[in-house]
């Protein structure tokens, strides 16, 4: 949706607590408790900013690389300026004082574990308790949460993402959880679409599988970089038999565009390793993009796409600053969860780690580590 997320987390607090049977309790409940304990959520809605797009244009065209080598902020521009005064309104509305959303996630934390004991224990419910507990004082209460849950649960995917956060602090072993080293940059990449760069000559491809194994004519591999400015991402994908041809020329891109029915990578970025809240950063085999937050298009982040192809790829270019993800680069040592998936209409669907679904899976996500 393109709403305001704090006013639903406002409507839904009011409906559990003066409707305590109403049949939608439990689900929001567990909104309200995700979205209050989520890093993502706190740094895309930190404040009540809404951008309202009457036609607007994300970029100039299908390639907003600059004409020099590297990548710089000034080299970027949303759109025509002329065209964006005309087209795009930003409306501010006051600024109320910010929420304590740790507060408020212990206070639903409470009410389930009262009056609901058994979805309490679900681990949608506690791993963004412990992902909080982690961030403050509490950080022994996590600890022993991701011990009882490997010592206690089936090995499954969420027996893994507890798994992985012991590993992430005694990494002796080997990961349960597929991971890639985010490779630091010296040099910036010219975002043209090609995969030229020497930025990219030493980084390790993660390829992408269909679990079907019905893609041998439609591979893809994806590439990851960054310095202290950007995040970076390459790939190139094979066109499938049911391509739908050349990439557009138009003039300009629109915001969020509609892409369901285009060859399209998913990047979904879970900051905080909660598993169940993450950033969407979706582009097409046109270089058109679309982005959400908890699933809301509310969240505008600025980022910079090329497009490219040949008779049998497309290949796109992509640089998301990292203050739209958070408000510093990532230390070395750190870890985000991460997955990457494509859809390809028609064909089938590909994914860098399992599970993995179109309808997405993030307690499936693999782990993206910083060196």
């Amino acid at each position: 949706d393109r709403g305001r997320p704090e006013l639903a987390a406002d409507v839904l607090d009011l409906l559990v607590k003066r409707y305590p049977e109403h049949d939608l309790l439990d689900a929001s409940l567990v909104w309200l408790l995700q979205y209050h304990a989520s890093a993502e959520a706190a740094w895309a809605f930190r404040t009540e900013a809404t951008t309202v797009t009457t036609g607007g244009m994300l970029a100039a065209g299908p390639t907003v690389a600059p004409a020099g080598n590297g990548v710089a902020p000034a080299s970027f521009q949303a759109a025509d300026p002329a065209r964006s005064a005309s087209n795009i309104a930003l409306y501010q509305q006051p600024v109320m004082p910010p929420r304590n959303r740790e507060a408020w996630t212990a206070q639903y934390g409470e009410m389930i574990r009262h009056t609901r004991p058994s979805l309490y224990w679900e681990p949608r419910v506690r791993f963004p308790l412990a992902c909080t507990d982690r961030a403050t004082s509490r950080r022994q209460d996590a600890e022993s949460y991701f011990q009882q849950l490997v010592s206690t649960r089936p090995m499954d995917c969420w027996w893994a993402c507890g798994r992985g956060e012991l590993w992430i602090q005694d990494p002796r072993r080997r990961s349960p959880k597929t991971v890639i080293r985010s490779t630091r940059v010296a040099e910036r990449p010219r975002l043209d679409g090609r995969l030229d760069d020497a930025a990219w000559a030493d980084c390790l491809p993660l390829t992408l599988t269909s679990p079907h194994g019905d893609d041998a004519d439609w591979p893809a591999a994806v590439m990851l970089a960054y310095d202290e400015q950007f995040l970076y991402l390459a790939a190139s994908c094979g066109k499938s038999p049911t391509s739908t041809g050349e990439i557009a020329q138009e003039s300009a891109r629109p915001r969020d565009a509609d892409l369901a029915d285009h060859d399209r990578l998913d990047i979904l970025i879970d900051v905080d390793r909660d598993y169940v809240t993450y950033f969407q950063l979706t582009v097409d085999h046109r270089g058109w993009a679309r982005d959400a937050c908890l699933g809301s298009l509310a969240w505008n982040p600025q980022w910079y796409i090329a497009a490219s192809e040949t008779p049998r790829t497309w290949q796109v270019e992509a640089a998301i600053p990292w203050t739209e993800l958070q408000a510093t680069a990532p230390a070395p040592g750190d870890h985000w969860a991460l997955g990457i998936q494509r859809v390809v209409p028609g064909a089938g669907f590909q994914s860098w780690t399992v599970p993995a679904s179109p309808d997405i899976l993030p307690a499936g996500f693999g782990l993206l580590g910083f060196e």
